[in-house]
């Protein structure tokens, strides 16, 4: 069972973890703000518990992943003493109370995002170079949705000879995505002014694919095959941000190997698939008959995108 340890580990972690992306600037703020969420976190939530450093070097994000889904008590107190970081283990109690005011006077940004499937959240911030004199920034709630909502016209589209295993990973690839886009837009949105486009079409494109991924059901297996026909429906309304995706994710894949974005980027399996599913989507919400999948078995991994980026360390 995690306990005060938990917490001094996860501050020595973080403040080594600075140190060597040569950030001191920020040792401070992450060894504080990473001491009150892991604290909640044991005191609070379930197991698992774990500690990231997510992002790039120029743009670190601390993220705490835990088991329970309950959103934290969010900052409420206008002023409070100027925090210390606890000197030894046993004052895991120290910051009891104080909620996420700490994290909000450390940071550039923070927030909360709650997984789709209900089974944990991760709360995470970008450190800032100070601790504010005033109350920080006010924490952004995020995860809870379903993406976006079908409110116009829908029309059906068949995917038919589905490998399963690339399915799977779509849906794996996107979600990870679509979270660190999300997380990025929302801290450093004014930076990179193209992010907060991706981010806001990426929730289109999750509102599209996430029944093929969390509802099996929709599936039919050819029992000759083992490929898979999938039947879903498009939102008319959604067809603009569709068609614009390829472009985007195109787009992401250079961020991903800049090392402005940690997810992997795409390999030309994962390209090609998406390209077909998401040409699908669109051609056939238009009127045009379905195409079965293309076989993508001779297809390599092109090195030029292999990705550069990796944990901010």
């Amino acid at each position: 069972m995690p306990g005060p340890q938990a917490v001094a580990e996860a501050r020595r972690w973080v403040v080594g973890t600075f140190r060597d992306i040569d950030r001191e600037d920020l040792v401070e703020t992450g060894e504080l703000a990473v001491s009150e969420v892991v604290t909640n976190a044991v005191l609070h939530a379930r197991e698992p518990i774990s500690v990231q450093v997510r992002g790039t070097r120029l743009h670190p994000r601390v993220e705490v992943h835990d088991g329970t889904a309950v959103l934290p008590i969010l900052p409420h107190e206008a002023s409070l003493p100027s925090p210390s970081v606890p000197d030894e283990e046993a004052d895991l109690l120290a910051t009891f109370g104080r909620g996420l005011d700490i994290v909000a006077r450390c940071s550039d940004a923070w927030g909360v995002d709650v997984d789709a499937d209900g089974h944990g959240k991760v709360v995470w911030f970008s450190p800032a170079e100070t601790v504010a004199e005033d109350e920080g920034p006010h924490g952004v709630v995020t995860g809870e949705d379903a993406g976006a909502v079908a409110t116009g016209e829908v029309r059906p589209v068949r995917l038919a000879g589905v490998r399963g295993d690339l399915l799977h990973g779509l849906g794996l690839q996107q979600g990870a995505l679509r979270r660190e886009v999300r997380l990025l837009a929302l801290a450093h949105g004014a930076d990179y002014p193209v992010i907060l486009e991706l981010d806001r079409v990426l929730a289109v494109l999750d509102a599209q694919l996430r029944p093929l991924v969390t509802e099996p059901d929709r599936a039919v297996v050819d029992e000759a095959t083992g490929l898979l026909d999938l039947e879903l429906h498009v939102d008319l309304d959604h067809l603009d941000a569709l068609e614009r995706l390829p472009a985007l994710l195109d787009l992401a894949d250079h961020f991903c190997s800049d090392e402005r974005l940690l997810t992997l980027a795409r390999d030309n399996v994962q390209r090609a698939f998406q390209t077909w599913v998401l040409g699908e989507l669109a051609a056939q919400a238009r009127g045009a008959a379905p195409t079965p999948a293309p076989r993508l078995e001779t297809l390599v991994p092109d090195p030029a995108l292999e990705p550069g980026a990796q944990a901010a360390g």
